[in-house]
């Protein structure tokens, strides 16, 4: 099809001699009222139409111009040229303008519309002569009438598709014929050599007002087009089929420099300026037909409003009602049920609600082999049933009725090979509608559904229903579970969170490190130059100060290589050599290598260790390490006499032993908490690098352990390290 439109586009009729001749003749500089009214007058048709036009059209005149030199000095050579070139576009494309009731009519009168209101808003801005904007908004949909004019048939599809639907006409357009009127209108004015104002005006006027220089009239006139076609659509003259913006009317005119006051001008004489203009199409458009035609649309919007409303709030009374049935059976349930519970309450919630004529609500239980549910046929109560899968089986079916035969087929196909669009469906097809739940990935559930005289309903208010149904399963078995083994899952939790954690702090710290190494391998070589270089200088030199000096910077270089040591040991950290170790011993040799600094500052350590714990799976001078850097920390949190207390302690299930250091020193912030781990995040200004904790994380991950800390602002901080039990 985008391709017929195309090769028939070519073929479209030129505009006729006289318009093209008086289009380049308008377009020269001091061009005589006597040459354009010899021009006019060749064509004796063509001059008596525009007599016709400037006596109807503009009545405002003062006395009836009778003479083509008379209207062209009236009008000027822009105005006749516009008059003409509107008449003789409509004549291109036939005479059907004329049926009122073709549907190229209602476009027709549309563009009359846009045309009449873009000259009252060029007449308020300014910039742009009135009649040429009159013509550009005339011609401003000339690509629907194209469209029409090359395929009649599929166009009037499309328009009628589209006021069903409410598509944008324009998408409708590129789907069926693979270019739209805007592309079309464009190229036709092309062909035509209508100047740019008008192609421009056509190829814009679904964009919203932009002008960034006013002085260009060009841009202007395709401005004040868009906003005349806006306008137009929200008065409802015409067909365009195109909605109205979202944008308020004041906020679109206002971008062209309009205010409410010219708004309201404008509006106030728009549907004369369309009544008096319409013989430029050469039809007759009474004021009183308008007035009417907009209050008939605006009143058919308003009832298709009001009845989507209706419609709306009907759906939403009864989704109320849905939701308030599955509310009140959950408050009836209450917080601990069984799925036999469950089922009976959503069969009974289903029947009040729908009124059909029976439900059935199943579960099939692989596990016990056998499907159970309720039943609700029509009885004040709801009936339980249960079908063993044993052929033998002394089964209760009460109530079920006819419907035996679907639910002992669910039963056979208890191993899971049931299909609800092949084996059920079959069975019930026509009377009963099925309905699958959805409950884990075991079993299978369901609900069938007869539907009753009084009342229809609808698939989604099944559906509703079914995901009701597959939640409160899905809690009956949750809650049942979590009774069996609610300690199990707390504990297991709060290991993968751990876990989880740890895995995502191992990974940002590997990469830090690695970049860290990196570096710092790179700053070693340089530093150990400039440390040599200064011992030497220390040696050659007597002067006291300059010595004292030197030792500065030495000092400071023993200090930046002990950083670079403690980067090197985060970012490329030697493996450990797991072996058995005793943790008692490693806890009393970091409590040793801090218990000088510990009794400095009056700070009491307390040691907590049982007898009878297992060996640890470490490498003893690794933990060391890390554990003296946690006491090191803790003897700086806290204030003079503080306390530092170590307890250690065998989990439940006996796979790790645990050292906890804890202090009753200043605390940290949630904030602080979030970032000790990072390396180089330090709260000790001026002393510390930032590595210490993130190297002791590394050391615990290493170990397959976990490291994990609480801490309460001016209350203390708990730090606890868990290393796992050696496993010969």
């Amino acid at each position: 099809m985008a391709c017929e439109i195309l090769q028939k586009f070519d073929k479209l009729a030129t505009l006729p001699s006289v318009a093209s001749a008086l289009m380049r003749m308008a377009a020269e500089e001091n061009v005589e009222v006597e040459e354009v009214s010899r021009l006019i007058e060749t064509d004796p048709s063509t001059a008596a139409r525009l007599l016709k036009v400037v006596n109807s059209a503009y009545s405002g005149l003062q006395g009836r111009v009778s003479s083509v030199n008379r209207a062209v000095v009236m009008l000027g050579v822009n105005g006749v040229r516009n008059v003409l070139l509107s008449m003789q576009v409509v004549d291109v494309f036939g005479r059907e303008v004329m049926d009122r009731s073709s549907a190229i009519f209602e476009f027709w009168k549309h563009c009359l519309a846009v045309a009449s209101a873009s000259e009252l808003v060029a007449e308020n801005t300014g910039g742009v002569l009135p009649e040429d904007a009159f013509t550009a908004g005339l011609l401003h949909d000339i690509g629907k009438i194209a469209l029409y004019s090359l395929a009649r048939e599929d166009y009037l599809e499309l328009i009628d598709e589209i006021t069903k639907s409410g598509e944008d006409i324009s998408e409708a357009e590129r789907s069926r014929f693979g270019t739209s009127h805007v592309e079309a209108g464009r190229r036709l004015a092309e062909k035509w050599a209508l100047p740019e104002a008008i192609c421009r005006a056509i190829s814009d006027h679904h964009l919203l007002p932009q002008v960034a220089d006013f002085s260009d009239p060009v841009a202007l006139t395709a401005a004040i087009v868009a906003a005349a076609d806006d306008l137009v659509r929200r008065q409802r003259i015409g067909f365009s089929g195109t909605g109205e913006s979202w944008e308020p009317v004041e906020e679109i005119m206002g971008l062209l420099g309009l205010d409410e006051a010219n708004i309201e001008d404008i509006l106030s004489h728009l549907v004369e300026r369309i009544s008096t203009r319409s013989s430029i199409i050469n039809i007759e458009i009474e004021e009183s037909d308008l007035y009417f035609e907009s209050l008939r649309k605006a009143n058919a919007l308003l009832g298709d409003l009001n009845e989507e409303l209706q419609q709306a709030r009907s759906g939403l009374e009864r989704s109320q009602k849905r939701l308030q049935a599955v509310t009140d059976l959950n408050a009836s349930l209450g917080s601990s049920f069984t799925c036999e519970d469950a089922l009976a309450g959503l069969a009974g919630a289903v029947y009040r609600d729908l009124l059909p004529a029976k439900v059935i609500a199943y579960w099939v239980d692989h596990s016990a082999g056998r499907v159970f549910g309720a039943v609700v046929n029509g009885a004040s109560s709801t009936g339980s049933f249960s079908i063993e899968a044993d052929k033998n089986a002394s089964n209760d079916l009460t109530g079920i009725g006819a419907d035996r035969d679907a639910l002992v087929h669910v039963v056979q196909e208890l191993a899971g090979q049931l299909d609800p669009a092949v084996g059920l469906s079959s069975l019930v097809a026509g009377r009963l509608q099925f309905a699958p739940i959805t409950v884990g990935h075991s079993q299978r559930a369901g609900m069938l559904v007869e539907c009753g005289a009084r009342t229809p309903y609808t698939n989604d208010e099944l559906r509703f229903f079914a995901d009701a149904a597959s939640l409160l399963l899905q809690r009956a078995l949750l809650e049942n579970k979590l009774r069996r083994e609610s300690e199990k899952l707390k504990d297991s939790n709060r290991r993968s969170r751990g876990f989880y954690e740890q895995l995502l702090g191992s990974r940002k710290l590997a990469a830090i490190g690695r970049m860290a190494a990196g570096a710092a391998h790179e700053i070693n070589n340089p530093l150990a130059i400039v440390s040599g270089r200064v011992q030497l200088l220390m040696k050659m030199e007597e002067d006291p100060s300059r010595q004292h000096h030197l030792e500065m910077i030495r000092s400071q270089c023993d200090r930046m290589s002990k950083i670079i040591s403690d980067i090197l040991t985060f970012g490329k950290p030697e493996a450990p050599a797991i072996t058995s170790a005793s943790l008692e011993e490693v806890v009393s040799g970091a409590v040793e290598l801090v218990r000088d600094h510990a009794e400095e500052r009056g700070t009491a350590i307390n040691v907590d260790i049982p007898e009878g714990l297992p060996q640890i799976a470490a490498d003893a001078s690794k933990l060391e390490q890390a554990l003296r850097n946690l006491l090191a920390n803790a003897v700086d949190a806290v204030k003079e006499h503080g306390r530092i207390d170590i307890t250690v302690e065998l989990d439940e299930k006996g796979n790790f032993v645990s050292v906890s250091i804890a202090d009753n020193g200043k605390g940290m912030d949630r904030e602080t908490l979030e970032k000790i781990f990072e390396p180089f995040f330090t709260t000790k200004a001026g002393t510390g690098t930032g590595l210490g904790l993130a190297i002791c994380h590394s050391i615990v991950a290493s170990h397959g352990g976990l490291i994990k800390v609480r801490s309460t602002p001016g209350e203390g901080t708990v730090f606890a390290v868990s290393i796992p039990v050696w496993r010969a």
